[in-house]
């Protein structure tokens, strides 16, 4: 998704990207921030949109960078967060090789890593690598290939036992008739009819290896089922869906 995709939808985007951190069933960002944070630390939020974590980095960190490659977004971004004196703002292309980025002990970098390239993905990571201090962390949410196909058996069991009850998806949930199996496979969805990197646990795993990550903790943030559907039944509990969460390190030094 290129900058002029989110400065055209900068204005509506909460009506199309839900809030992870506030959806988070289980408050284990939260809990990650609260254990990382200090006021002697640098965070830096890598594509930060319209800047739904800035207000939660800049309660726990001295200093916040809040970057991306939307200038509509940053605009946005810096009016909510009018009150916090501790964010500075840049215009950043997190996708460029080498691009000149920040210095920071926290990366944080959530749903960002949306690009069907592979290519493109590494250069990413290799970006917030490089912007890490040595002994800095990297949360960093994804989509969730298996919580996408979970979604779908799902919307088939809702279908099989109420069939005129079954409800409508919410705004950017997947639907899967409209892919082929190459594009499913691939794990490549189309959300807002944009299509959307969703990532295998081991696939995920590998690329951040790949790059000089070592993973120091993989869990699922867990949101609830409204964020999939409208208006869900009581009986759709356990499992949720998900977006992976994971904690990485620096291994060592790359050029």
């Amino acid at each position: 998704m290129d900058a002029k995709h989110w400065d055209d939808v900068a204005a509506e985007y909460d009506d199309i990207v839900f809030d992870s951190l506030a959806a988070d069933l289980r408050g284990h960002m939260t809990a990650l921030l609260n254990r990382l944070g200090s006021k002697r630390k640098t965070a830096g939020d890598f594509g930060c949109g319209v800047g739904k974590y800035l207000p939660a980095l800049a309660a726990r960190f001295g200093r916040v960078i809040a970057m991306d490659h939307s200038a509509e977004c940053l605009v946005v971004a810096q009016k909510s967060c009018h009150r916090f004196s501790n964010i500075e703002y840049h215009t950043r292309n997190l996708g460029r090789p080498r691009d000149p980025l920040a210095h920071v002990d926290v990366a944080l970098c959530a749903n960002v890593l949306l690009a069907p390239s592979l290519r493109q993905r590494r250069i990413m990571l290799e970006n917030i690598r490089r912007s890490l201090k040595p002994r800095g962390r990297l949360l960093l949410l994804a989509p969730s290939l298996e919580s996408a196909l979970l979604t779908h058996h799902r919307r088939q069991e809702w279908k099989r036992r109420a069939p005129k009850s079954a409800n409508g998806w919410m705004p950017g949930s997947v639907r899967f008739a409209s892919h082929s199996a190459r594009e499913i496979a691939n794990g490549h969805l189309r959300l807002n009819r944009v299509l959307t990197k969703h990532h295998l646990r081991e696939e995920l795993e590998s690329e951040l290896v790949s790059v000089g990550f070592r993973i120091e903790n993989v869990r699922k943030l867990e949101y609830p089922w409204s964020t999939e559907f409208d208006a869900p039944p009581k009986w759709m509990r356990e499992p949720y869906p998900w977006d992976w969460l994971i904690v990485g390190y620096v291994s060592g030094t790359r050029g």
